[in-house]
């Protein structure tokens, strides 16, 4: 099992190998093998996407991923309020068990994956699965993967190619920002675990709320448009947050 849905199990049980080693990791030097993985098993985000998108109707598909990321959101929402109090009453050791509940809670999810999960592109590539297993090795999967990225750029026409540089450079510059966020709150502001808690959970709540309107709004303009206006709005907030005169403060 490669295909769609053998990517996403893998590196979902990746992810677990990674909130296990988070929960004991020794020394913080030990931090930067699980963040390894963690960064490895992102690479399923697209396949979890393709079979999302797969399963929609194709003039729906915004509506149905927000719908999709809302009740995802639920987790995440909550989460950090949970982390917080842990955080706040139990120091390190609350870190640790809050890296233990998340591994076995994505432990569950990759067992519903093999379980539930049905690959979209199963019937179409399983003539190249047979012959990739027959033939595995990490420089032979490497290389192949090096050929397939190159040959997809070079099918891109140019808004394709404008999009995914531009891509590229947002998922750069919001890594910078959701790893200095937490640091601003809890050691500059000075904000306890908790209230970083209530913080991203009123986010969270945001996100469930709007997800579905803006989806459904995406589908109505365009999605090309609606992009443009959510990054647009994007970035006037933390315009907005940078210059205001609570931050300066700090």
């Amino acid at each position: 099992m490669i295909g769609r849905k053998g990517i996403l199990v893998s590196m979902t049980l990746l992810s677990v190998l990674a909130f296990f080693l988070f929960s004991g990791s020794p020394l913080w030097l030990f931090l930067f093998l699980p963040q390894a993985l963690i960064a490895i098993a992102n690479l399923s985000r697209p396949a979890r996407d393709a079979i999302l998108a797969d399963s929609m109707p194709k003039e729906q598909r915004s509506t149905g991923f927000a719908i999709v990321y809302a009740f995802s959101s639920i987790g995440w929402t909550f989460g950090p309020l949970i982390g917080g109090y842990l955080y706040d009453s139990e120091g390190v050791w609350g870190i640790r068990v809050a890296f233990l509940f998340s591994a076995i809670g994505v432990l569950i999810t990759g067992v519903m994956y093999r379980v539930f999960l049905k690959d979209t592109l199963l019937n179409r590539t399983s003539q190249a699965n047979t012959k990739l297993q027959k033939n595995f090795s990490l420089s032979m999967t490497m290389q192949h993967f090096f050929i397939q990225m190159r040959i997809a750029i070079s099918q891109m026409d140019i808004p394709a190619k404008r999009f995914f540089i531009g891509y590229m450079f947002y998922e750069a510059t919001r890594t910078v920002i959701r790893a200095y966020w937490p640091l601003l709150l809890l050691f500059t502001m000075g904000f306890s675990g908790v209230e970083f808690g209530f913080i991203e959970l009123a986010a969270g709540l945001a996100l469930i709320v709007f997800s579905l309107p803006m989806g459904k709004f995406s589908d109505r303009i365009g999605r090309p448009r609606a992009a443009f206006l959510i990054l647009l709005g994007h970035a006037l907030v933390l315009v907005w947050v940078v210059n205001s005169h609570f931050f300066i403060e700090v």
